[in-house]
């Protein structure tokens, strides 16, 4: 098969296996905390770009040497720690205080890296790096796959960083942090009981 039809392949694949993933409820807190679309979205790229960067030069043979049991406890520690996260915000950040929202400097850069750091992870063990992984070993090639992914991943999630700032700009965010909260400890329990 030929790189472009690796890459199509990779975008499709990991285009529909995003669809109602964790990473759309990850993406909406994100934007909600911090409400700088562009930058959250080039996080979110670096991240997964890493993760599967990372995926495919580890091959599947790593991947599958580690327990089930650590790869499910690191997604049970991440969602806790995600829902902790929300619920410890600032009442600064609580008010929604127009001069933080809009400050340049450490504000965009903490945006790109919280989105960065959070894709990173929760891609981690994520049936789109195990699909990255396996279609890298279909396709016997790195580079198309993991831009396909990449991509594919991107197509699904950033507009979720646009629309979400409408959101958030006609819902209460104490609320929805607490309901972003709340659905972390149910998806930290779902993962621990399935």
């Amino acid at each position: 098969m030929t790189p472009l039809a690796a890459f199509g392949a990779a975008v499709l694949l990991v285009a529909l296996a995003e669809l109602g993933d964790k990473s759309q409820l990850l993406a909406l807190m994100l934007v909600m905390r911090y409400s700088r679309p562009v930058a959250l979205a080039a996080g979110m790229g670096a991240g997964v770009l890493a993760n599967h960067v990372l995926a495919a030069a580890l091959g599947m043979t790593a991947f599958q040497a580690l327990p089930r049991a650590w790869v499910e406890g690191a997604l049970i520690l991440a969602f806790m720690l995600m829902a902790v996260w929300l619920l410890g915000s600032s009442e600064e950040d609580e008010a929604g205080s127009p001069s933080e929202e809009t400050a340049p400097g450490p504000q965009r850069g903490s945006a790109f890296l919280a989105a960065a750091g959070l894709f990173f992870l929760a891609e981690m063990g994520d049936k789109t790096q195990l699909m990255a992984l396996g279609l890298g070993a279909r396709f016997e090639t790195i580079l198309p796959v993991v831009l396909g992914s990449v991509t594919g991943v991107l197509l699904v999630n950033a507009p979720v960083f646009w629309g979400g700032e409408w959101l958030a700009a006609r819902i209460s965010m104490v609320w929805a942090r607490r309901g972003a909260a709340a659905l972390c400890l149910l998806l930290a329990a779902l993962t621990a009981w399935v």
